[in-house]
């Protein structure tokens, strides 16, 4: 006796309309044109934004050269107080906390109202 032959056998057939079953697959191909077409949509234009992208930081790129190159001792300067500022600012226990206090209120405004003690 096989059991795989008794089995499918009393199993019932799935679709019984042939034409139900082409609307269905014509369906599913519908959709996955569509989804084709959205993806091909998709990568197009993240094509363009990263061509953009890669376009505006070469003439950023471009225009800093050359006004490092134009001002030398004024691009040092500058260069040197943002450096000076940055240090003090990681390095400051004020800072410090200013930061850690502004963690916290944005992190409170992100989680939404607080909540009132209950009495």
């Amino acid at each position: 006796m096989n059991k795989h032959t008794s089995s499918t056998s009393s199993s019932p057939s799935r679709s019984s309309d042939p034409a139900a079953a082409g609307s269905i697959a014509d369906s599913v191909h519908s959709l996955v044109d569509q989804g084709a077409e959205t993806v091909g949509a998709i990568k197009a234009r993240v094509s363009e934004v990263t061509d953009d992208a890669r376009t505006q930081g070469a003439a950023v790129l471009e225009r800093t050269t050359a006004l490092v190159k134009k001002y030398p001792l004024r691009s040092l300067a500058i260069a040197f107080g943002i450096g000076y500022a940055a240090m003090r600012i990681t390095t400051s226990k004020v800072a410090s906390l200013a930061m850690l206090g502004g963690l916290v209120y944005t992190t409170s405004r992100l989680l939404g109202p607080s909540r009132s003690p209950r009495a």
